[in-house]
């Protein structure tokens, strides 16, 4: 029984990790996903001098934070660590929008390198990392500097952000490609990994994510950066 449940958990994270990559390339490509025909359309992102260049400075501030504080407390060698600078994954995704989401896919393998981690587990990291990114810039869209946040309207909607990705994108996505790539033993993906991956990435992207965004959000706003200046972005939370 136990074996039948962990190669489920194992399937559904190779799903998550192959259909995410997918869902991201194809936002990062200039299209979007929608319910009704026709089923592939225009998102009205294009790749900017401005977007890069966000792109690319993101990309730079998540490989010195995971590079610096990657390795202050370890769960498993080589695999699972705890690092605050995971919290940059959800202000990424609410200040930046789609730059911000390719901008954790670029540094989160180069930061691998330069803390040793890099292995075939680390494809799930960039892709989960990006799926961070994407669920709370798609939530957030209208509200990126999470505004009224003392309304349960918005600390609610934002809770459950953050339990949905540390569950579901990370603490399965991770442990299960691991388990089914055979980098990890099942009984010490799903015990140790799973639970650890999730907590650490939830309080890193609830407690950094909210701090920082609403710090750096007027900045990022004045400027023009933030998603909620995307067409079809007004309005509402």
């Amino acid at each position: 029984m136990q074996a039948s449940v962990f190669a489920l958990g194992e399937l559904a994270a190779v799903l998550i990790n192959v259909l995410g990559a997918i869902l991201i390339v194809l936002e990062l490509s200039g299209r979007t996903l929608a319910f009704s025909q026709p089923y592939i359309r225009p998102n009205g992102f294009h790749w900017s001098a401005v977007a890069v260049a966000t792109a690319g400075v993101g990309a730079a501030v998540f490989v010195v934070g995971l590079a610096g504080l990657g390795n202050i407390i370890v769960i498993i060698p080589g695999f699972v660590s705890i690092n605050p600078t995971r919290g940059l994954e959800a202000v990424f995704g609410l200040l930046f929008g789609l730059p911000g989401v390719a901008a954790g896919m670029i540094g989160n393998p180069i930061g691998d390198v330069l803390t040793g981690k890099l292995s075939l587990g680390s494809f799930s990291g960039c892709i989960t990392t990006g799926l961070t990114s994407y669920l709370f810039y798609r939530v957030f869209r209208r509200n990126p500097g999470l505004h009224n946040f003392a309304e349960i309207r918005v600390w609610g909607r934002f809770v459950v952000t953050v339990v949905l990705m540390a569950i579901f994108i990370k603490g399965l996505a991770i442990a299960g490609w691991l388990a089914a790539l055979g980098l990890l033993p099942p009984h010490v993906a799903w015990f140790v990994a799973f639970p650890s991956i999730m907590i650490a990435e939830g309080l890193a992207n609830a407690v950094v994510g909210a701090v920082l965004t609403k710090i750096l959000y007027p900045f990022v706003d004045r400027i023009g950066l933030t998603p909620d200046r995307e067409p079809g972005a007004t309005g509402g939370v």
